[in-house]
C-alpha cells in the first residue's frame, strides 16, 4: 500500500504519481509555493519533512479513513423514537 513519497523518491515522480499537473508556469509556480521547493528541486528526493507530514496527514491509513469517515453522521434520528 502507498502511503505517500519516501526519501528516495524525487518530487516529479511524487508530483506524476499523485496526478499533480506541473507543466505550466502557473501550476509550476503553485507546487513550489505549496510545497516550499524551486523548479530546479523536482528531480531532488522529496524533503524528509515532507514525506513525514504527507504519510501522517495525507496519505497515511488513519488520514484516509478520516476523509471517509468524515461526512457520516453518527447522530441518532430523534424524529424516528417516539417521545418519552
Amino acid at each position: 500500500m502507498d502511503v505517500g513519497p519516501t526519501a528516495c523518491t524525487t518530487w516529479r515522480a511524487f508530483f506524476i504519481s499523485e496526478g499533480i499537473r506541473h507543466q505550466t508556469e502557473e501550476e509550476i509556480d503553485r507546487l513550489c509555493s505549496d510545497h516550499e521547493i524551486e523548479p530546479g528541486d523536482f528531480d531532488d528526493p522529496v524533503a524528509d519533512w515532507y514525506s513525514a507530514h504527507h504519510s501522517e496527514c495525507v496519505g497515511g491509513p488513519c488520514a484516509k479513513a478520516h476523509r471517509l469517515l468524515r461526512e457520516i453522521d453518527f447522530r441518532p434520528n430523534l424524529e424516528t423514537g417516539k417521545a418519552p
